[in-house]
């Protein structure tokens, strides 16, 4: 059986679309109860799929469940991917064509993984779309495309972005026992939860000793491997001028040492419209209707 490099697949992303953007264009996507967004797509003109849009995403992956269903699809390929529970071993299919709201692309590589967000087949994210600026808009439920910034950027509140191999990463300030730490986030809208903290910063705070305890339950990775987590509330968290008291958020049990990134999930990105900016690594965030909602673990 044949290997191939996770690199090669990602340089066919770039060159694979078949069709110019026009300057603005939108994709419609469904907000789900599992804070996953989920966009309708076709794979290969046949195969109708639903595709949660993921920020820390770099390709196309499919569901093994969804992968048995695809008539179009053939699996003829391996590799070893990396995911949050160590090293797996993915299919792969070649020269791939998928179709998403107005928008083609053709001679696409897709990756099998064991799971997706709930009620979706798979994921995808924003390297599909090269260097455009992606509007995403809560309140409409749409991805905008754009050339520039749109004119309504002035209403929007500004931050500077920590660009780590195409991970995205925000500062923000949190308050433990009274105490402010700034820690810098991962943008992750495939975490359908507020907050997780990598296993290091977790330690040097004694999260487990200084935050009241919630919950305690399993998170499964892309691949299947279970990590046990714990759920704690957190005092505050801080981002530039926007504040959230008593959020849920959780961490690793034990210093495990695989959970290298703090991340910054669905149930605080879904409240602003926000855009984003990858070529500059700037974000805009805008409070939306979702902005006072109870939290998903609530």
């Amino acid at each position: 059986m044949k290997s191939i490099s996770l690199i090669i697949g990602l340089l066919l992303y770039f060159s694979a679309s078949s069709q110019p953007l026009s300057k603005t264009d939108s994709i419609p996507f469904s907000l789900t109860e599992f804070n996953n967004m989920s966009v309708e797509s076709v794979i290969n003109s046949t195969d109708t799929v639903q595709l949660m849009f993921h920020l820390a995403n770099g390709g196309v992956s499919i569901s093994n469940e969804a992968a048995e269903q695809l008539l179009s699809v053939h699996w003829d390929l391996t590799d070893s991917v990396d995911s949050w529970g160590g090293m797996n071993e993915s299919q792969l299919s070649e020269n791939n064509n998928l179709k998403i709201g107005s928008f083609e692309w053709d001679s696409l590589l897709l990756f099998s993984c064991m799971h997706s967000g709930r009620n979706t087949d798979g994921k995808f994210g924003p390297t599909l779309f090269g260097n455009k600026i992606l509007e995403i808009n809560f309140d409409n439920k749409i991805i905008v495309l754009h050339d520039q910034l749109p004119n309504t950027i002035d209403d929007y509140e500004k931050f500077t972005l920590k660009n780590q191999g195409d991970l995205l990463f925000i500062e923000g300030i949190i308050a433990v026992n009274q105490k402010r730490i700034r820690n810098h986030f991962l943008l992750h809208s495939g975490y359908s939860s507020s907050l997780l903290f990598d296993d290091e910063f977790a330690a040097k705070h004694q999260m487990s000793k200084n935050l009241p305890l919630l919950s305690e339950s399993e998170l499964l990775d892309s691949f299947g491997n279970v990590l046990k987590t714990k759920k704690s509330e957190l005092q505050l968290l801080q981002i530039g001028s926007f504040h959230f008291d008593s959020i849920p958020a959780s961490f690793f049990e034990g210093a495990i040492g695989r959970q290298k990134m703090s991340v910054l999930g669905m149930d605080i990105l879904k409240r602003f419209n926000l855009v984003l900016d990858i070529k500059s690594n700037m974000i805009y965030l805008q409070k939306n209707q979702l902005f006072s909602t109870p939290y998903l673990e609530g």
